[in-house]
């Protein structure tokens, strides 16, 4: 059988003008602007102010000269292509995987960019006990995201069960996606952790930008 799928948003082609606002698929936003029981622990008291930091542009055009610095550049950016402008960095999500480790069916795939209209994605199941993590695909568009971290909330009954973040990093504009692995987790078990659940995911930036709120609903079962 295929893998569950969640066939999500339209991909219009590489012409950059016909294809559709990520952002606001994604319901990018600042931390400032999210209800205050879903920010971050970490992120609740960031009142510090951001020390400015250089851009790739800058970065690339800085002591081009210089043929070792160039090499490093090159070593830690990568080939960025002809990137001349300057514009904020952007995360353009592909797929939220939860790798299923023994689920006949395969894994669960939230994906972001099958070439249909948007859809909500279904319930899914996730069955007691069993070992998981999630995999993340997505592509830095721009500049360097610095510090780009997961966060979740799973509720019940409108009851928050869990609350985590997981810090992935910092990562460049590359021509291919990137792909991180979370942490293996285990879903819970017993009588009373069985049920429907609401979870939400984002992805935020040390920027205070949340490039990614998804929603996602799922069960929790004795079998798959």
């Amino acid at each position: 059988m295929e893998p569950l799928e969640f066939t999500g948003y339209a991909d219009m082609g590489d012409d950059s003008s016909s294809k559709p606002d990520f952002k606001k698929r994604q319901m990018s936003c600042y931390v400032k602007d999210l209800p205050k029981d879903e920010i971050p622990d970490s992120l609740k008291d960031d009142s510090k102010p951001k020390a400015r930091r250089m851009s790739c542009v800058q970065m690339l055009k800085k002591d081009k000269e210089d043929e070792s610095l160039e090499n490093y550049k090159k070593n830690l950016l990568g080939d960025l292509g002809a990137i001349e402008e300057e514009a904020p960095a952007e995360v353009e999500i592909y797929s939220i995987e939860f790798v299923c480790h023994d689920r006949e069916d395969g894994n669960i795939v939230l994906n972001f960019r099958e070439d249909e209209e948007i859809k909500k994605a279904e319930e899914f199941v996730l069955k007691e006990g069993s070992p998981f993590n999630i995999r993340i695909t997505f592509k830095v568009h721009n500049d360097i995201v610095y510090g780009l971290k997961f966060a979740n909330i799973v509720k019940k009954l409108k009851i928050t069960a869990q609350k985590e973040e997981h810090v992935m990093g910092t990562f460049a504009p590359t021509k291919e996606a990137h792909v991180f692995d979370l942490p293996e987790a285990y879903a819970p078990e017993g009588f009373f952790q069985r049920g429907s659940y609401k979870g939400k995911a984002m992805l935020i930036d040390s920027d205070g930008m949340v490039h990614l709120q998804f929603k996602y609903p799922f069960k929790i079962s004795k079998k798959w």
